[in-house]
């Protein structure tokens, strides 16, 4: 049997197949309120030189590139790219401004906004390591996916190993947090900001001294003021209680080995109070697991009330709780000098990671 086969008919032109065409992106004047700024944006909107010549430029001819934006669930946009220009469009006095708008994904947007952003010049090394980090997170989001079935997924994990290197390698020095690179920086009245916003980079950089870390930390504290003025008298360079402390952190940080996603400062935090006395460290050696601390197993029978505020404290840095409260660290008859001194410690490292472990008696001259 043959098989028909199917024959143009002379002077007829074959019909071409219906595709649907891509949608065109189209720009559209948004006005000012309905744009929003991007959640954790990690690049500084400075009201320099600069900001005002493209506020002139804007007012005179408009802005010339549209800035990008996608839609908000709450209404409105949220900006991609385009931050600064709406600055300036303020200043201009417009309310309106050319916007691009597209539906994409947080983790896509997070990608093209680090992207478009880092080109910029007068970039603090902070927000460039920032936008680093936010952007291999969004890579790594978007590559644990089901749905990318793509041979777009290997690139990206390419990006991401690009991108991770730039941060494990990234150090901050002193010179990257001069406190004349801090857009809270007025010549001739120095810093203005009620509280430093880079003290963690500036940590790192190895500049900060112990009373501006302590300070900064616990502000608001006044109940705390008196006991805390001691130990910054008394602060004796180093977190650490003495040498075998360090050690037993350093033998448990090599038994458990590194895992990502335990591995946070609030860990480290808890592991330094619960290896700062051979006592302690004894009754919570089996809490320490692959997943974390499991405090459930730590034998606190008999045990100092010492060792009790730090087990309860370490325990509220992992879970979140709040056994010991800001009343109980004022009074000395619940917390003791020298625990007080470590849960202080362990709240540095908390918050901001091992480098408080750099943090020096006095700062170098870039302390306020």
């Amino acid at each position: 049997m043959t098989e028909k086969t199917a024959q143009k008919e002379p002077g007829k032109k074959p019909v071409p197949s219906k595709k649907p065409k891509p949608q065109q992106e189209v720009v559209v004047q948004i006005p000012l309120s309905e744009l929003h700024p991007f959640p954790d944006h990690p690049f500084q909107v400075r009201e320099d030189a600069s900001m005002q010549e493209t506020a002139e430029s804007v007012k005179e001819y408009g802005v010339l590139v549209p800035a990008l934006a996608r839609p908000r669930e709450d209404g409105g946009y949220e900006l991609i790219a385009g931050h600064r220009r709406k600055h300036a469009c303020e200043l201009a006095g417009l309310a309106t401004m050319p916007v691009i708008v597209r539906d994409i994904d947080r983790d896509a947007a997070t990608i093209i906004m680090v992207d478009s952003n880092l080109q910029r010049e007068n970039i603090l090394p902070s927000e460039r390591a920032k936008a680093y980090k936010m952007k291999m997170e969004a890579i790594k989001r978007q590559g644990a996916r089901t749905d990318l079935t793509s041979p777009k997924i290997s690139a990206k994990f390419r990006s991401d190993d690009e991108v991770g290197q730039d941060i494990n390698t990234f150090k901050y020095t002193p010179k990257d947090v001069s406190c004349q690179l801090c857009t809270e920086y007025v010549k001739k009245l120095g810093c203005t900001a009620l509280r430093c916003p880079w003290l963690a980079e500036r940590i790192e950089a190895g500049v900060v001294g112990y009373r501006e870390a302590v300070l900064e930390t616990f502000p608001h504290e006044r109940r705390l003021f008196q006991r805390l003025n001691l130990l910054i008298k008394h602060y004796p360079g180093s977190l650490w209680s003495n040498e075998q402390h360090e050690r037993r952190m350093q033998y448990q940080c090599a038994v458990q080995g590194y895992r990502r996603r335990r591995d946070t400062n609030a860990y480290y935090a808890a592991m330094y109070l619960l290896t700062s006395n051979d006592d302690i460290y004894r009754r919570t050696a089996n809490c320490f697991c692959k997943d974390g601390i499991e405090f459930g197993y730590a034998v606190l029978k008999n045990t100092s009330p010492h060792n009790y505020a730090l087990f309860m404290a370490a325990r509220d840095l992992c879970d979140k709780t709040e056994a010991v409260t800001m009343a109980d660290l004022a009074e000395p008859e619940v917390i003791d000098p020298e625990a007080l001194r470590l849960i202080v410690n362990a709240t540095l490292i908390a918050r901001y990671g091992l480098a408080a472990f750099q943090i020096r008696a006095r700062g170098a001259e870039y302390e306020r």
